[in-house]
Order: C-alpha cells, then structure tokens, then sequence
C-alpha cells in the first residue's frame, strides 16, 4: 500500500464479523446470490446509458425518442 502512496487503514475503526443464521441482517445463500445478480443488472444498465448518452445516442427504450416524439 505505501507503494502506491495509500496509507493502511485504522484497524480499530473497521471490523469484520461472520454473519450467523440467528442475525437479523443473515440471508441464506440463494437469496444473496440473487440480490448480487440484480444489482449486477442495474449496474450493467447503467453504464450502458451512461455510454450511450457519452456518445450523442439515445436508448431505444425512452419514452421520448424516435417517430411519436
């Protein structure tokens, strides 16, 4: 790390616990892996649009774009 001039970060201020079944925030594993898929989706989404408007395009999917506009 202080290669690349980053300093280590305060191990006080930051902890790690493995999440149990008993804990209110525990999902089980199917569930997580689809909560991981969806945000992956938005993502993907995102920097399509992002891409598109970068280069002047619209997405087809708006409501305002093409002939009826």
């Amino acid at each position: 790390m202080s290669t690349l001039g980053i300093t280590e970060p305060d191990p006080s201020r930051y902890t790690w616990e493995p999440v149990t079944p008993g804990d209110t925030d525990h999902m089980p594993p199917a569930q997580r892996l689809l909560h991981v898929v969806a945000d992956r989706q938005k993502w993907h989404t995102a920097l399509v649009e992002a891409r598109a408007r970068a280069s002047g395009q619209t997405s087809p999917d708006l409501s305002a774009t093409g002939q009826a506009a």
